[in-house]
């Protein structure tokens, strides 16, 4: 895809001269690119993840990104690791002991207070100081970039791996990781890895890349949505693509978010294919998955699903997963989540109706 290489080739130029100004110890930052956007009840009680000793004493830095369930009482529940940059689950568990002790103000509805549901919280662990690229990251990273676009895949993927495995990175270099990542799987034909990094480069990424740069990002990673199927997804980032950079109405893209809401009202039903990822920085193997309509099943199922969660605004449940069974949400259950458990790389379809 020509934008997302065009920026990368761009940002491997700009990493010697930005740089990153920590804001201090468990910074708390904004919710997830994709979700829709939600009126977030008023917090009354919040507490900063304690920094855990380990990545404190290497000098790690990173992000979590946590759903959860707001209840009747305020008190948040259902929380579940959906990513992070935490290869070594120092900092998740840090993360949702935090999360676990904050109090909202519920929602009133009638004069009674309703449960929420469907929320996201990134959460990132920063040192402070002054931080920028190493010299050696520097260096590493652009050999990367040489081998990937002499197209030697074997050496980048080698070099790639070793460059991940060596870091004690701040949270600058963690996110021009998952930049890279992006880049090499894009190069590769890997077109659903290359979501899931550019996915953790715009929600980690926002407090420390250039607005162009970002912008960049945001738009390559619609495009991924777009080519996934992830349609809802697609809808929210669109939002925001067009808060930075007011797409031209001439663009290709409007004509494309028109067909996908032209397909939300349609009867027609369309298919998704997904594959549980081989890895996953979260509490468990999961596809995380946005409807677009009420009305959905999963189908051609090869390997094992566990289990599956739906998440609305104003609803959670779990559902057990049967052969040729469809679930219908009900409007007043309001924007939802599809959390589907099991075995790395199993592959199935979310057939939309």
């Amino acid at each position: 895809m020509t934008s997302l290489r065009r920026n990368l080739d761009a940002s491997c130029l700009l990493l010697t001269v930005l740089f990153y100004c920590a804001a201090g110890s468990g910074v708390l930052a904004q919710a997830d690119l994709g979700q829709p956007a939600q009126s977030r009840p008023l917090l009354l009680h919040q507490e900063a993840p304690a920094y855990p000793r380990l990545a404190q004493r290497a000098g790690e830095e990173g992000w979590v990104l946590l759903g959860f369930s707001i209840e009747t009482d305020g008190t948040v529940h259902d929380i579940v690791v959906i990513d992070s940059s935490d290869r070594y689950n120092r900092f998740s568990p840090a993360a949702k002991r935090a999360l676990a002790k904050w109090v909202f103000e519920p929602p009133m509805v009638e004069g009674k207070p309703q449960k929420l549901s469907n929320q996201r919280q990134l959460i990132s662990f920063a040192l402070g100081g002054v931080k920028a690229p190493t010299e050696e990251f520097v260096r590493r990273y652009n050999d990367v970039i040489a081998l990937i676009q002499a197209q030697d895949f074997s050496a980048a993927r080698q070099a790639l791996s070793e460059l991940h495995e060596s870091q004690k990175a701040n949270l600058y270099e963690v996110n021009k990781l998952h930049v890279l990542d992006a880049y090499y799987h894009e190069a590769a034909g890997d077109f659903e890895s290359a979501r899931f990094a550019l996915a953790r480069a715009v929600s980690g990424g926002r407090s420390f890349f250039p607005e162009q740069e970002y912008r960049a990002l945001i738009r390559a990673y619609l495009e991924r949505l777009i080519d996934a199927g992830h349609f809802a997804s697609a809808l929210s980032v669109f939002e925001t693509v067009n808060e930075y950079e007011r797409v031209r109405r001439d663009d290709p893209l409007r004509e494309t978010i028109s067909n996908i809401k032209a397909l939300e009202n349609s009867s027609q039903p369309f298919a998704v294919d997904a594959t549980i990822p081989l890895e996953c920085n979260c509490d468990e193997p999961l596809y995380y998955y946005r409807p677009l309509r009420r009305e959905f099943g999963v189908l051609d199922v090869s390997g094992r699903i566990d289990r599956m969660t739906l998440t609305c605004d104003s609803a959670y449940t779990t559902l057990d997963y049967e052969p040729g069974l469809s679930w219908s949400t009900p409007t007043q259950y309001g924007d939802c989540s599809l959390i589907i458990y099991g075995e790395p790389g199993t592959t199935f379809k979310i057939v939309e109706y």
